[in-house]
């Protein structure tokens, strides 16, 4: 988790939903945490914020927002490779969200 900021700052996003309707949601944003609040020097009180905010919201949603500059995905060799990658790191928050 810690070395996820050095591949590309990121902001981790929660928020609740609120059911209006059938199949119709508000979102209220809760929690926005920048991706440098998770290396070690920051500690954990910002992250143990983010996943008590998540037990307490009856259907919380979680947002990554990782923003790709497109200079990089054009002069990538292999653009999809580099995509399929970010996304992969990005597993690696939900799986220590749900465990």
């Amino acid at each position: 988790m810690q070395t996820l900021h050095e591949s590309g700052e990121f902001h981790l996003i929660l928020k609740e939903r609120i059911q209006r309707q059938a199949r119709l949601y508000d979102y209220t944003e809760r929690i926005r945490l920048h991706s440098s609040m998770l290396r070690h020097e920051a500690g954990d009180t910002a992250w143990q914020a983010l996943v008590q905010t998540v037990n307490r919201l009856p259907l919380p949603t979680l947002l990554i927002e990782r923003l790709l500059p497109p200079k990089t995905l054009i002069e990538s060799d292999e653009p999809v490779n580099h995509v399929v990658g970010i996304l992969r790191r990005n597993h690696a928050i939900v799986r220590m969200l749900n465990e």
